[in-house]
This record gives structure tokens, sequence and C-alpha cells, in this order.
């Protein structure tokens, strides 16, 4: 029954049981398609456990029975033939179902389209009594959003409406601007705007635009325009579509939502450059959490439209010339980088004569990625210091290939010193050849940029650098200016913050011992825990620990630990950081106000590191990070005063099969 009940509200991806209760009750303003669609859904789930199915998450399966039922029993008379026929919607969803997953990423609602219109010429050819027609009530975007569940009602419109602003308030602006803009259109093509195709092709623009541009698209003014235009096109298609079916006597049902969607999906390309700048998500999602996880990404070097690259090079070098740089880097070739090495503010020693005067001639250079060499050139001589080779403008250069599909080019490295050759898969960090000064390059540098194919000096794409030091700043998200001196911070785990599964912390705050565990799930995921349910996942590596999903139960002290910690870096150098975390581990019931902009800073204190954060509003958090035992004491101060302090009293691992527990406690 929770699966049942819980189906009403995924199909918006609305979270927790009431706005599910609510659609229920929008639902049940004409009883009769209610319970038809109770029914079909019942007999769905009998069949999905009576058939020898492989496991799958029913949800998409009873969302179409729920759809087929109502679609059933608000079309025809009730009598015992159309018991029959919903009683088989059900199993026939779940077929459908199944095979379709086979075939398209995301279904949608294509198996209550062929299950309904497979039904219904059944129900034709028997001979069913057809419902009348619904009488017109008015206020047709309340009817429209009724009809999301096949019942056009102004008072199941207002409980739609009710449910999807409860979830998602960006969702329900969506609607409205969708079907305003489907209301219009059919207007200027005669279509009255009293007439129930207005209601009809306003729903199909609804699902449209909330699939393209609230759930499946990072919210963002391309994403709207998409959505909105792809909302229009499909009122229009649903006019074609109901011209082509009349003859049949079959309405268009969702045909045009799930067409118009499929291909706007499909043309979404997610490395698209300028204004129309996708990202498609690997799963749906509300916008306010899409918005959320895409700004925290963004902060922690994980944009998707921009390609992640390390430093390299070792040792601190000095960036020459940025994006947009005054000299080459214009035009096509704008995103791109040049770095030297310099000493007291000079490339070069003595008179800067000779190549081997230049600090980084002869440099190591390295892999930036993991990836294949899809081509490299390495008998270009080396210029003199002041001569360029226009001929030959890369020199010698490295083409490799990510995983992702761009190509990044390392160029101007030293005649003869190339390490790898062309179809060799490359690991990051590994030699690749020397800096040199070969093509056009005045004095000895390294040039990298990234470019969408494998033609050599293709337009340049956006990329950005990661776990950088820039200064003393630690940075995910680095794109150096001319000037800036950047290196790799050297060495990992100088600061201790180990989480393996299983371990248990337990903190005192006030007269009450709190409790937090590392859990690790079927698919790989770690999570802290805390001993109230809540839950957040976490990254590991030996460079870092990243937060991130706060996800289930309130709890104020795991929201303050995720605020103290937030992204961690393990390298001692790493002093000042920033980053994005959610503004709701802050203030709840503002899903506007997506993320907070907090400034970190680590300073070592007795045989402890000790950092402190800024998140605005007054708000400042603090972590004590010891050598040997890890997080010993976190907490929150706002603006009035302490709000929240928790030290470490224990800590431990919990028993498993073949490793026994343990437990140790702490006076700190």
């Amino acid at each position: 029954m929770r699966t049942l009940l819980s189906a009403y509200g995924s199909f918006l991806m609305l979270p927790g049981w009431l706005p599910s209760l609510v659609l229920v009750a929008a639902t049940m303003v004409e009883p009769v398609p209610g319970c038809a669609a109770w029914i079909c859904a019942l007999s769905a789930i009998l069949a999905r456990r009576l058939l020898p199915l492989e496991p799958a998450n029913p949800t998409l399966e009873l969302v179409n029975a729920v759809l087929v039922g109502h679609l059933l029993g608000a079309t025809y008379q009730p009598s015992g033939d159309l018991l029959l026929l919903i009683l088989a919607g059900g199993p026939a969803c779940v077929l459908v179902t199944g095979w379709l997953r086979t075939r398209v990423q995301r279904p949608l609602c294509a198996p209550f389209v062929l299950v309904g219109l497979g039904l219904m010429s059944v129900a034709r050819s028997l001979l069913l009594e057809l419902q009348p027609l619904p009488p017109n009530h008015g206020y047709p975007f309340l009817c429209a959003l009724g009809e999301i569940f096949l019942v056009p009602n102004p008072v199941s419109g207002a409980l739609v409406a009710l449910a999807i602003g409860w979830g998602s308030p960006y969702l329900l602006l969506l609607s409205g601007l969708s079907f305003a803009l489907s209301f219009a259109l059919l207007g200027l093509l005669g279509v009255p705007w009293n007439s129930y195709a207005q209601v009809l092709a306003g729903t199909q623009s609804i699902l449209t635009c909330l699939m393209i541009s609230g759930l499946w698209l990072s919210p963002g003014r391309a994403s709207l325009l998409l959505g909105l235009s792809a909302g229009a096109a499909a009122s229009l298609t649903y006019l074609a579509c109901t011209s082509l079916l009349a003859p049949l006597g079959l309405p268009p049902l969702a045909i045009p939502f799930v067409l118009v969607t499929w291909l706007a999906l499909w043309a979404c390309w997610p490395r698209a450059s300028g204004f129309w700048r996708f990202q498609r998500l690997l799963l749906p999602a509300l916008p306010e959490r899409s918005w959320e996880r895409c700004s925290l990404a963004q902060a922690r070097g994980l944009d998707p439209s921009s390609l992640a690259l390390r430093l390299p090079f070792k040792g601190q070098w000095s960036c020459y010339q940025g994006f947009d740089g005054p000299h080459t880097h214009k035009e096509q070739w704008r995103y791109a980088l040049d770095f030297v090495q310099q000493r007291n503010g000079k490339s070069f020693s003595g008179q800067g004569n000779e190549l081997t005067d230049y600090y980084c001639y002869g440099a190591e250079i390295l892999s930036p990625l993991a990836g294949r060499v899809i081509d490299c050139v390495s008998d270009c001589p080396d210029n003199n210091p002041g001569e360029v080779n226009i001929l030959r403008r890369w020199g010698n250069y490295v083409m490799i290939q990510s995983a992702s599909g761009p190509v990044v080019v390392l160029a101007h490295l030293q005649a003869g010193s190339l390490q790898v050759q062309c179809g060799q898969s490359v690991t990051l960090g590994q030699l690749l050849g020397h800096c040199g000064n070969s093509g056009r390059s005045p004095q000895p540098h390294l040039h990298i940029h990234v470019q969408p194919g494998a033609r050599l000096g293709e337009p340049s794409l956006p990329f950005h650098l990661s776990h950088v030091l820039c200064g003393t700043a630690f940075q995910l998200d680095c794109r150096p200016q001319e000037g800036d001196l950047v290196s790799s911070p050297p060495g990992t785990g100088e600061v201790h913050l180990h989480l393996p599964v299983g371990r248990r912390l337990s903190f005192r705050v006030g007269q009450e011992i709190r409790i937090f565990t590392v859990e690790l799930d079927l698919d790989g995921q770690f999570w802290l825990v805390s001993d109230r349910g809540a839950r957040v996942a976490f990254w590991a590596t030996p460079e870092l620990v990243a937060f991130y999903e706060r996800c289930s139960r309130p709890d104020a002290l795991l929201d303050a630990l995720v605020l103290a910690l937030g992204v961690t870096p393990l390298h001692a150098l790493a002093c000042q950081w920033r980053d994005r975390p959610p503004a709701r581990l802050l203030s709840r019931g503002l899903p506007w106000r997506a993320n907070l902009h907090s400034s970190y800073v680590r300073s070592r204190r007795a045989g402890a590191w000790e950092q402190r954060a800024q998140h605005g509003r007054g708000v400042e958090s603090w972590a004590l990070l010891d050598d040997q035992l890890g997080l010993v004491e976190f907490g929150l101060l706002h603006a009035n005063g302490l709000s929240l302090e928790a030290r470490l009293e224990g800590l431990g691992l919990q028993e498993d099969q073949g490793i026994p527990g343990w437990r140790l406690s702490l006076a700190v």
C-alpha cells in the first residue's frame, strides 16, 4: 500500500507521503475513475509477484497502471467487461514497462500510451458504453493540472497545484508559464479559450516543460527556454495527433508529451558552449535539489561543462597567459593556459640568450588525466629564445583523448623528448616529455588547451585545474589568471580524517551522547549515519574527504558536522579554500536559496588542525582534527553566541563477520 501511495507523487518526483496523499485526494474527486486506478494498480502489484520477471523498481509500472485505470474508468460506463479490462491493464503495464526499459533510457508515459490505446481498441470492439463528456468547468489552468491524472476538474487541479507547490515551488511556476504559452499560442491559431482542446493541449505542454526544465535538465535560463519551447511544440503536436487519430476513434493520450520530451532530451548536447549549455542529469530530481547539487559540484571542480585536469608539472609555475589572454588566446582559442617557471619575477637566469637559461626548459611534463594518446609529434626543432616557427605553430605536442570524449593538447614540448607514442594509454601523472620551445613559442613554456575532436587547432573548450594550490589557497576548481602561481600540494594524508566502514564516533553534546556510524551501501557509496536516522554521503580519497547529499531525517548535529567539514583537503599546505554547502543545513523551508558561500581557513594548533568556516548570516563553524584520533571536536557559532558544540567521547569499530569490534573511551 505504501508503494502504491508513493507512486502518485513519484510521477513528478515529489518527496514524502503528504504530496502523494494530496494527489490521491485529487484523483478521488471523481470516485469511479479513482477506484478504477486503484484496481488496475493492485492488479499490477499482483502480476509483479506472480510473473517470473527480473527484479525492478515497481514505481514506473504503478504510475502507468494508475493512469490506465483512470483512463478506462473516466471513458466508459461501469460494467463487468470494463472491470476485466481494468484488471488486464495492470499486468499489461508491467510487461510493456519491462520491455521498454531495455530499449529507452526513460520510458515516461509510453507504457500508458501503448496499453491505453490497446485496451481502448478492445473496448471499442466490445461496444462498451462511453461516459458523457465532462462539463466545461471553466478555470482552464486548474483543469489542465487535474488532467495530468485524467480528472479535468478545477477542484482536482487545485489539489494537484497544492501538491506540486508543496514539493517544488519552481515546478508550479513552470506549470503556469508553460500553460500560459500554450494557451496564447492556441488562441492565436483560433482555438476557443474555453474549449476542451485548450485544457488537453495545456496538459501536454505542462508535462513536457516540467520534465525538461524541471526534472531532467539542471535549472537555468537555457533549460527554461528549451522547456517552454518544447511545451509549445507539444501543444501543437497534440492538435496534429488529434487529427490523425480521430478516424480511429482514439485520443492522443500522452503521445505529444512523450515524443517531444524524448526528442528534446535526445537533442541536448551536454557540452554545448555559450548560452545553450545544458547539464543532462543522470537521474531526475526536483529543480531545487538539482540546483543545489550542481552548485556544489561546480564549487568542487566537478562542473560537467568543463573538463577537470590536474597540473601537468611538478613544483610551482606561473601562469604566463590565461583564458582570453592578451597575446594568442583569442576567439576560437580563448580557452587555453600558458605556464612558465619564474624566480624573482624572471623566467630565466643570466642574459636569457640560451634555452638552458630558462628555468622550465627541460622540466618534466606529466599527463593531466588518464586517457589515450591519439596523436603526437616530437621532430620539430626548438627555437632560439625570441624566435618562432609560424609554419608549425604547435611545435612538438601530445594529444590525449579523455574517457568522456574531449581531447587535451599539450604543446611546445622539447624536440625528441616524448616518452609516449600514438595509440598508447596513459595514466594520471605519467611522464609525457619535457618542456621545450618549439613552434610559435618565443620562450620555453607549456601550452595546454582542450578541444572537442582530434583535428589539431579545433575551437577550444572550457576546462579547469583541480587540486591546485593557488598561492596558499587550495582550489578544486582553478582557472588561473596571468601572474598566478600554481602548484600541486606536496604529499597527501598530513591531515588525519579516517572514516572506514563500521567506524563509530561518539560525541558528547551537553549531557547527551550522540553516535555517528560509517556505513557502505550496495552501490559502493559511503554514508555517515546518525543515531537518529539522518544520513549524509561522503567520498574519501588520500587527498580529501567531501560530504554531500544530506538526506533523510532532520538532525541539527549532523548538519553542523557537514558544515564544519564540508570538503576537507588532507594536504598540510591547504590553508584556505571555498565550498558551497546546501543552505538548508542552516534554514529549512527556503528551497529557492540553494547554497551558501563558505570560506574555510585552517591552522596548526598543538598537535591538531583547527579549521574554521564563515557561512554568512553571522554563522561560523569549526572543527578540530587530531593527528591521531581525527575529528575530536566540532560546532556552530551564531552571531548571538554559542549554538552547538560536540566533543569526541568514544571511538570504535562495529563488529562484522571476521572483523572484531572494539571501542575506546576518551576524555578529550
